[in-house]
């Protein structure tokens, strides 16, 4: 698995963020920096500048972990319901091996 660390701007039509958190589950933690909010066409619309941890299955096509600074915008992107107009990649930390799931029966 690999750790990656940084910061990213959104344009997003979230109209409501509880707990300065978006996603919060196995593959990521991104939580809400600083926000404003407008209306716009009466929606209430929340520009975001986000701080990220995702974690990504190791890529076997990429050599070195600046290999995967290509990988981050389009797994933040599946994530978030809005618009990422900026990635800053602070930090890319090799994980280790993805921990193995129990099968039960096949």
């Amino acid at each position: 698995m690999i750790g990656v660390v940084g910061i990213a701007s959104i344009d997003s039509c979230y109209s409501k963020i509880e707990n300065n958190t978006i996603v919060e589950n196995n593959s990521a933690t991104i939580k809400v920096l600083r926000s404003n909010t407008r209306i716009l066409d009466g929606e209430n619309y929340t520009d975001c500048e986000v701080k990220f941890l995702i974690r990504m299955q190791t890529n076997l096509e990429c050599k070195s972990l600046d290999d995967y600074v290509g990988h981050v915008y389009p797994f933040l992107k599946n994530l978030i319901k809005g618009t990422v107009t900026r990635v800053q990649i602070i930090k890319i930390i090799d994980l280790g091996p993805a921990p193995l799931k129990h099968i039960s029966q096949i």
